[in-house]
């Protein structure tokens, strides 16, 4: 399965959230912010996925990795 999530900086934190579904993650740092997308997701699914069936998680920014 493939999660998607537009990131974004709000001014103080790192944000992102998921395009299709109810998911959303911050963090200090980009690092932190893709360390809590990574849990947020996998939260999210637990239990839903098949034993054989991946996560992959891609997050784009269209702005730029300012901040």
């Amino acid at each position: 399965m493939i999660v998607k999530f537009q990131a974004y900086y709000n001014g103080e934190l790192w944000c992102a959230e998921a395009e299709q579904e109810d998911i959303f993650a911050i963090g200090g740092t980009l690092e932190e912010l893709m360390t809590n997308v990574d849990l947020a997701a996998r939260v999210h699914y637990s239990g839903r996925l098949a034993r054989e069936e991946g996560l992959h998680i891609m997050v784009t920014n269209d702005v730029g990795a300012g901040g």
